[in-house]
């Protein structure tokens, strides 16, 4: 039988993780809220996409995916399965909703559809799910880098004149009518290819669960210390290619650089929450709990960033969209974190959890749980 862990016994290193994710998820959103095109970036823009490129994209999307699987994992070993079904029921609901009404980029849908298969695997013995992790991998790497041969540039709608203009200049019905056919049209290819990709990392989160490094970083030192030098010996290389050649304006650069992506994403991914565990594990991770604050309150703040967001780029709000470059972007987010940090401190002095975890545990449980 398994000893529930109670809140206080936690380790702050998954919420620390968890937060600093979605500060680098929203530095690496903004390119799509702000409607840049990467690769047309010049000057300090150019050099700020480049700095994006090699530290955080693919990095902390990665790093989000592998905390959910592991959080699942140790959900269903403290309660069972039965209630994890109405909580994805719940975030599949939220998700739905987020991306019609709010923004077109929502990875809450995707997270809740592809948990439902990650479900039916946690009980998998850890053997089987380590084999299968490769190939999960490697066939969503692969079929999203052809299919941006096939198609052209990944990002290409951002450039278009119809969405420059719906998401410039148009009212919230009118962005609203182009932005709810979008997401809920490409919501089932996203889950197609992206995926297998979501559910390897996920697995990856499940097995970093099971060998308890997330509650006991102390005792994994070994095991972090080569963690973090295959991090470097794969990742740099991988991103710094990544990040020359995402700068480049040709379908075949682009297909390379959507598959070094993925490969440089996770080694840095990896990178990074081994040097979070080990300065967590050595006791030296005081001055990183204002990120654990924003990691209790994920949910909210992801939802938050969205919503500000959208106000300031969209025609309905402040029509930023497809004014500025990667440079504004960048400092635009980093200012934005730093309010969510102080916000996030601030609520959590009054309130034990925020106000989209509420509602995902009234939307599971029917009532308020303790």
């Amino acid at each position: 039988m398994t000893v529930p862990i109670t809140r206080s016994e936690r380790s702050l290193l998954p919420d620390i993780l968890r937060g600093l994710a979605i500060g680098g998820i929203l530095l690496v959103n903004l390119q799509n809220f702000a409607g840049y095109v990467p690769w047309l970036q010049s000057g300090p823009d150019r050099s700020a996409q480049a700095f994006i490129d090699f530290f955080f994209n693919g990095k902390f999307v990665s790093t989000f995916a592998m905390l959910f699987g592991a959080g699942m994992a140790l959900s269903v070993a403290r309660s069972g399965s039965a209630r994890q079904v109405r909580r994805l029921l719940a975030l599949l609901l939220i998700g739905v909703l987020h991306g019609v009404l709010v923004w077109v980029g929502d990875i809450l849908a995707n997270y809740a559809l592809v948990a439902f298969v990650l479900l039916a695997l946690l009980r998998a013995p850890t053997a089987l799910l380590a084999a299968v992790i490769p190939a999960l991998l490697g066939f969503t790497a692969l079929s999203v880098s052809l299919l941006a041969l096939v198609s052209g540039h990944e990002s290409a709608d951002i450039s278009s004149a119809g969405v420059h203009a719906a998401y410039q200049q148009g009212s919230y019905l009118e962005v609203l009518s182009f932005r709810a056919p979008q997401f809920l049209g490409e919501l089932p290819g996203i889950v197609m290819f992206y995926g297998p990709w979501l559910l390897g990392l996920f697995l990856i989160g499940v097995l970093i669960a099971r060998s308890g490094v997330l509650q006991r970083p102390q005792e994994f030192r070994g095991p972090l210390w080569l963690t973090v030098t295959l991090g470097l010996v794969l990742g740099v290389p991988l991103n710094l290619a990544f990040t020359a050649l995402a700068a480049q304006d040709s379908v075949s650069a682009q297909f390379w650089a959507t598959l070094l992506r993925f490969a440089g994403g996770l080694a840095f991914a990896l990178l990074y929450g081994a040097l979070l565990a080990l300065l967590v594990g050595a006791g030296r991770g005081r001055w990183l709990r204002p990120l654990a604050s924003v990691g209790q309150l994920a949910l909210s703040n992801y939802l938050l960033a969205s919503l500000v967001c959208t106000f300031v780029f969209n025609g309905y709000g402040l029509g930023l969209y497809g004014r500025w470059g990667a440079l504004n972007s960048l400092l635009f987010a980093l200012v934005l974190f730093v309010v969510q940090v102080l916000l996030s401190r601030w609520y959590l002095q009054y309130f034990s959890r925020g106000p989209a975890e509420w509602l995902l545990r009234r939307l599971t449980y029917g009532r308020e749980r303790p």
